[in-house]
């Protein structure tokens, strides 16, 4: 029963608060001299009439400037009107006993104030604008203009909000501006807003120094300072506060690899009032592998070799990080290669390939990164090595001594070439030692041509300790025939037949020897290496020659094609 009495209580209030007082008519604009407004809902009684005042100034005083009777009639004509901003306000006359009148909202006859922007803001391709409440009650509608540049804007929409979002922007490669317009019923419009723009975030990253550089446009509309704070997540994880500044840009160093990046700037007015978001910016930090090192790491010297000449150096890099540019400097005199131009060569898989000198030569390799880093090679040596044949089966090898910078050299292997699949080792000398001999024993080989490589053993510094081949130049010695002559013969002596003394008669391929007398007469011919002049006439060997002086021709033609002639004379002494 008390709860009944209450709810009937309450409903009394609440209508006795209805109608407590007559609303005014909504005047709602004033265009030129024409006042417009709404009618008004009366529940209380009657209503008689319309009274309009006016005034010249807002804070008065106002004078009647018409009672209007005809309850239908939604707008007035001032037309005695003294000019200027006049202000008007309404009310309305009802048979309603008791009743006070509400005056309506004062208006003016000038345009709608100006609207503040509070901010515009990024989200993702979006854009954001919130803006506050005109301060023209007549203000019903709000223009979104979009700033094109040099003056020029571009209509967007209208709202009677007091937000918009304009979809769709290109947010992440420009910056936009906007203006706002208050619009009331009457068509009339407000002055321009101060325009606001959107922060635009761009930068780049710098793989070779690790780091990111970002740029932004300062947010333009806010009074006073603006700070910004940078924003940045990684690998889609939480967006952190990273620093601060007043400033329009920012630097990030020591990135990690591999690693999504993402940032987004954060502008707050210097009331802390209003937030502007940038759009967001993201970088995958493949960061460059720089080179720190340039070994070279194997030297085949292949000069001397039927099939090559050319000798091919491979490099390790730290990393074995690719050689992007090599230049190279070479020098017969170690003392000047300091001096000596950079060339550029080509390199493919951290090898080059260079023309033998067939001497020795220094060498020093400088390379550039994708970074332009530029990093030297220890100065090094080629090794070349030299054979010469003797007549008594030997064969003496010798090489150069090695350089090699911050390395050592620490011995010289001598290998035997028979094919190019067939290498024998036939000697192992110190470091200081710089020939070797190789006795051939042609009862075994039955060969008449020796190859021979010298590899250098080097413990290299370079990018940690390891060893270090470097072949020789191949070179070759074949044996070619040839003889001495004696300038006497005693038949029945120590010879019994005169003939060349041969080395390397296995070489022989071809053979002819003459004998002439005095007179040039012919008294001897073989082609037969083994057989000689016993002192007699041709083809008569029981006729013994006389005493005197002969001359003799000898060919000998070995199986690599060369050739030795001898002719002289020799004394027959019986």
């Amino acid at each position: 029963m008390i709860l009944q009495r209450l709810f009937f209580l309450v409903l009394f209030f609440v209508s006795y608060q209805a109608y407590s007082q007559i609303p005014a008519p909504d005047l709602y604009c004033v265009k030129g001299d024409t006042v417009h407004w709404d009618l008004p809902v009366v529940n209380c009684g009657a209503v008689q009439s319309y009274e309009l005042y006016y005034a010249l100034n807002y804070f008065g005083p106002y004078q009647l400037l018409a009672s209007i009777s005809d309850i239908n009639q939604t707008e007035y004509i001032f037309n005695s009107s003294p000019g200027g901003i006049i202000y008007y306000y309404m009310t309305t006359n009802a048979s309603c006993s008791g009743l006070s009148s509400l005056s309506s909202d004062t208006l003016d006859s000038a345009s709608p104030l100006p609207v503040a922007i509070k901010e515009v803001t990024v989200n993702g391709n979006d854009i954001l604008l919130s803006w506050s409440k005109g301060n023209s009650p007549e203000t019903s509608a709000y223009i979104i203009f979009q700033g094109l540049g040099n003056g020029v804007v571009h209509a967007l929409d209208t709202v009677t909000t007091l937000n918009f979002t304009d979809y769709n922007r290109n947010t992440s490669n420009s910056s936009y501006t906007y203006y706002i317009v208050a619009l009331d019923r009457c068509g009339g419009t407000s002055i321009f807003s101060d325009p606001h723009s959107t922060i635009l975030l761009s930068g780049n990253i710098d793989t070779c120094q690790k780091k990111i550089n970002l740029q932004f446009n300062e947010y333009k509309g806010w009074p006073g300072k603006t700070s910004y704070v940078l924003l940045q997540s990684i690998d889609n994880g939480l967006e952190v506060p990273l620093d601060t500044s007043q400033n329009a840009t920012f630097d990030i160093p020591d990135l990690q690899d591999d690693k999504e990046y993402c940032f987004r700037i954060r502008a707050i007015s210097e009331d802390m009032l209003q937030v502007s978001y940038s759009n967001v910016l993201c970088f995958h930090s493949r960061i460059s592998k720089t080179i720190t090192s340039l070994c070279v790491f194997d030297i085949e010297n292949s000069l001397g070799n039927s099939n090559m000449d050319s000798m091919m150096i491979t490099f390790k890099t730290n990393q074995d990080i690719p050689i992007q540019s090599l230049y190279l400097k070479e020098s017969k005199d170690i003392a000047t290669i300091a001096t000596m131009q950079e060339v550029a060569i080509p390199v493919f898989n951290n090898k080059v390939s260079l023309a033998s000198t067939g001497e020795v030569t220094y060498y020093q390799f400088i390379s550039l990164d994708v970074c332009g880093n530029r990093v030297e090679s220890e100065i090094f040596s080629n090794l070349i090595v030299n054979a010469m044949l003797r007549p008594d089966n030997s064969v003496d090898i010798s090489w150069n001594s090695m350089e090699w910078g911050n390395g050592t050299v620490v011995e010289y292997v001598v290998e035997r070439i028979n094919t190019s699949i067939d290498k024998k080792v036939i000697g192992t000398v110190g470091n200081d030692e710089l020939e070797y001999t190789d006795h051939l024993i042609v009862e075994k080989d039955n060969q008449t041509r020796y190859c021979y490589q010298v590899i250098g053993k080097v413990e290299s510094s370079c990018n940690k300790n390891q060893r270090i081949e470097v072949l020789s130049n191949i070179v070759c010695v074949e044996k070619t025939a040839g003889a001495y002559m004696a300038n006497a013969f005693i038949p029945g002596g120590n010879f019994a037949e005169f003939k060349p003394i041969f080395y390397f008669s296995e070489s022989i391929a071809d053979y002819e020897m003459l004998i002439f007398d005095r007179y040039g007469n012919k008294v001897y011919t073989t082609n037969n290496p083994e057989k000689g002049w016993n002192g007699n006439k041709l083809n008569q060997s029981n006729q013994p020659m006389p005493n005197g002086v002969y001359s003799y021709y000898v060919r000998i033609k070995s199986g690599n094609g060369s050739e030795q002639i001898l002719k002289g004379g020799l004394t027959l002494i019986r």
